[in-house]
């Protein structure tokens, strides 16, 4: 994608910053641009009980005209009957192929930006936590 054609699709910027949904509507956007809007539901793999029960509507991920009105992106969104399979039966094999790779890289940048780290310093022993684990083993203590 290039900057400049993304710009055509995108929403006008929240306050704050573009919240997911804003993010995921614009990606599938670029890639059914001029052609008739994806209107879409799917239900999701998390239940519904953590969004706070069916009434919040967060379990079921719909799209109406090309916009990501309510629900979140997990495992189901990218199995058989979810948006990619959506894609693919609209739009055909080379758009999903193609909306499968954005939604990768962006998950992927996601991650990097704000994912878990763990570096060499984080797996090193202090003094007091290895004086402790010596003394448990002296007696015979396998766990903490």
């Amino acid at each position: 994608m290039l900057a400049h054609d993304v710009a055509s699709h995108a929403w006008p910027p929240c306050i704050a910053g573009a919240p997911p949904s804003q993010v995921v509507s614009t990606v599938v956007r670029y890639y059914v641009a001029g052609r008739p809007p994806l209107t879409f539901a799917c239900g999701g793999k998390v239940p519904a009980d953590y969004w706070g029960g069916k009434a919040s509507g967060e379990a079921d991920l719909v799209f109406h005209k090309g916009y990501m009105v309510s629900g979140c992106v997990d495992k189901n969104v990218f199995g058989k009957f979810g948006l990619v399979h959506a894609v693919q039966e609209m739009y055909g094999g080379p758009t999903a192929g193609a909306l499968l790779s954005s939604f990768s890289r962006l998950f992927t940048a996601y991650l990097q930006w704000h994912g878990f780290t763990c570096g060499f310093d984080d797996l090193l022993l202090n003094a007091g936590v290895e004086a402790k684990r010596k003394v448990r083993s002296s007696f015979g203590c396998a766990g903490w």
